[in-house]
């Protein structure tokens, strides 16, 4: 009988997975950790391990170079569970010597025993249903061993966001405090995993771009800036509306999303572009807003980014020709501009906008915000006027100092 160990940190997580390799034959061992996951390593001598990177005390890149450097280890199988936006992350898992990534929250347990199955060359009992057939999203969540698998995710969910507001309240107070923003990090991290497994995927897409611009952030304090804070506090927002609800939130599903991108400068076209490819959402980019239009008119859009300063008819133009089409007034609409003051950012709200970022900006912070209005859909009123309240607090310097990413 194989041995497999598990170097997970997430408790639900580990155990489905411990469930499921179970019911399929494998003797099981799990670690919260990477220093506790070494000692089980040497102990049981596993035939493969399951390494998730983002890991307490030692992470999975360091965990997976001292497993190959034991003695007899060079073709242990090591399959590593890593973000899919953490793609330095992940070069260095490969060199370190992994067998395989895995990206956490599009992994389904099927699809991973599937992937241990192939590693240790064993032949599976049955063949995978195919794709799309009816009902194998049910089987590939886990549900068969794992009742009601979404249901309890949504009951640790008030518990997940409760640990959010403790680090979100030291940053209101203290924005470059390394230490909140690796507890943000953490539980974004586990949030996004959850969300995965129980099928989730708009959620576990936003909480994985999330993790991603909180590990930047937490590895680089300089660049927390008022404005990445925000978008943090967007996303998390929308965390607590679905979970608040979780039955009246129908989330968009980003792969089926088109963004409209509004600028007479291509470099910044090329900027937003690239942003949201890191997202995979479908860009269409225009240079004025007479061709916006055209756009609008030929098919529909979830979101729009428009440049303010622009020749002929601005961004603020455009949005208020919007704003008085029935069809079109409901579109979020984020403003990009060279400025940074509160002035500009409040004469964004007034004008119709619901959101506004400062060239240059970081990718990532864009993708977030960007996914965020998307999974929601059309913002409310009430959330467009808190942000507007939220622009009359003295602007900050170091607001000005990111950089595109």
């Amino acid at each position: 009988m194989k041995r497999i160990l598990i170097i997970e940190d997430d408790r639900f997580i580990a155990d489905v997975y411990q469930a499921k390799l179970h019911a399929e034959g494998f003797l099981v061992d799990t670690a919260s950790n990477g220093r506790s996951g070494l000692k089980q390593f040497d102990l049981n001598q596993p035939d493969l391990a399951l390494v998730d990177l983002m890991l307490p005390e030692i992470n999975g890149v360091e965990v997976i170079r001292s497993m190959r450097a034991r003695a007899g280890n060079r073709e242990l199988p090591v399959l590593v569970f890593s973000n899919a936006y953490l793609g330095g992350m992940v070069q260095e898992a490969w060199e370190a010597g992994a067998s395989q990534v895995l990206t956490k929250a599009d992994s389904r347990p099927g699809q991973v025993v599937q992937a241990i199955n192939d590693a240790l060359h064993i032949s599976s009992s049955a063949p995978p249903p195919p794709v799309g057939a009816a009902g194998d999203r049910q089987t590939e969540s886990g549900a068969e061993f794992l009742p009601e698998i979404s249901g309890v995710f949504f009951r640790n969910f008030p518990q997940m966001l409760d640990t959010l507001r403790q680090p979100m309240s030291v940053l209101g107070k203290k924005p470059h405090d390394a230490s909140a923003l690796q507890m943000l990090c953490r539980t974004v991290h586990s949030i996004a995993a959850n969300a995965g497994l129980a099928g989730i995927d708009p959620l576990a897409q936003l909480a994985t771009a999330l993790e991603s611009l909180l590990k930047l952030l937490w590895e680089k304090p300089e660049r927390v800036t008022p404005s990445t804070l925000r978008s943090v506090g967007q996303a998390i927002k929308l965390f607590e509306d679905i979970g608040a609800a979780p039955h009246d939130h129908a989330l968009k599903d980003p792969s089926t999303a088109r963004v409209l991108v509004v600028d007479d400068n291509e470099y910044a076209q090329q900027a937003v572009c690239s942003a949201l490819a890191i997202v995979n959402l479908t860009v269409i980019c225009v240079d004025n807003s007479a061709r916006a239009l055209e756009e609008l008119e030929q098919g529909h859009f979830d979101l729009i980014i428009s440049d303010i300063e622009m020749p002929t008819a601005d961004g603020y133009a455009l949005c208020t020709i919007l704003r008085g089409v029935p069809t079109y007034e409901q579109i979020p609409i984020i403003f990009l501009s060279q400025y940074a003051d509160p002035e500009h950012r409040r004469e964004s709200f007034v004008r119709g906008g619901n959101d506004f970022i400062s060239k240059p900006f970081l990718y990532m912070e864009l993708a977030v915000k960007a996914l965020s209005f998307v999974i929601r859909g059309a913002w409310d009123e009430s959330e467009q006027m808190a942000s507007l309240a939220s622009q009359s607090r003295p602007r900050q310097p170091a607001e000005t100092d990111c950089q595109i990413a």
